[in-house]
């Protein structure tokens, strides 16, 4: 029953995720940006994963912010997508006694939320791809065969709609640091979602 569970739940996300990708590259996903206390959001979003990591033996930290950030206009519900791809990854690719910690900065006129994990890493080489759909390293192939390559993708193209982007620092073996970075003021996002070419 547990693995019927589980096989189910996949095929779940997958097909949603696969409907995401469709939206984007038909410009069609919708967005309704409200204004939002980025502080208690991302704090509740590492909230849903608390369980998953203590399940895994991993430590997951919200560290609290250091600096006012005003209220922000954001989507909500693709946000919280994004940084739940970050943040799922993480767990993935942590081992057992590993630890993942998020955070929230500000940079100029940007506000960046950081997901540093002690993981498996990701080689100087493939960090470019990691945006690309269906792209998966070879270590995250083996360490965790069933996944489908498309979050990381996805978390891109609603930054791309917020006006940001995905940043990724990382060593093999010592871990990675995806920032979702996006401006501080509504003004500075895109006002439609451009149509993608499928690649």
């Amino acid at each position: 029953m547990e693995v019927a569970y589980g096989t189910n739940e996949h095929m779940i996300k997958l097909v949603n995720d696969l409907l995401d990708v469709s939206r984007m590259e038909s410009g069609k996903m919708e967005y309704v940006f409200i204004e939002t206390d980025l502080d208690s959001f991302v704090k509740e979003t590492v909230g849903l994963f608390m369980e998953i990591a203590t399940t895994k033996g991993i430590t997951l930290t919200y560290i609290p912010v250091k600096d006012k950030i005003p209220p922000i206009f954001i989507d909500q519900d693709k946000m919280r997508t994004a940084i739940q791809n970050v943040i799922e990854n993480a767990c993935e690719y942590t081992l057992r006694g590993g630890k993942i910690d998020v955070r929230i900065s500000k940079q100029a006129r940007n506000v960046v939320i950081s997901v540093a994990d002690s993981g498996i890493g990701i080689r100087p080489e493939h960090i470019p791809r990691l945006s690309n759909k269906f792209f998966r390293t070879e270590e995250a192939v083996k360490m965790c065969p069933n996944g489908s390559g498309l979050g990381l993708f996805i978390t891109q193209g609603i930054l791309n709609r917020h006006g940001g982007s995905l940043r990724v620092e990382s060593k093999i073996g010592k871990g990675s640091d995806v920032k979702l970075v996006f401006p501080l003021e509504r003004e500075l996002a895109p006002q439609v979602e451009l149509a993608k070419e499928a690649v």
